[in-house]
């Protein structure tokens, strides 16, 4: 999706649907401005910058949402079992 070689997808057989274009080009769109200015940017506005309060993260799925602590429940298990 980073560098949109979708039609690779096409060559093992699986089909590509115009939203997995759409998803390859906001990614690769994301990426170019991250490279060019520092920030990334998404459709709906700017990548919040993360950091370890928040763990603003930018989801790239069947569409781009941006999810506070994504499987924060079972991060903070695997630090638990690994403090132990």
């Amino acid at each position: 999706f980073v560098f949109d070689n979708l039609e690779l997808l096409g060559k093992l057989g699986l089909d590509v649907h115009p939203p997995m274009r759409t998803l390859a080009y906001d990614m690769q769109q994301a990426w170019v401005a991250f490279a060019r200015d520092g920030k990334p940017v998404l459709p709906e506005g700017e990548w919040p910058v993360y950091d370890r309060e928040s763990r603003a993260t930018t989801i790239f799925h069947q569409g781009i949402s941006v999810q506070h602590d994504p499987e924060g429940e079972r991060r903070r298990q695997l630090t638990g079992q690994m403090s132990i």
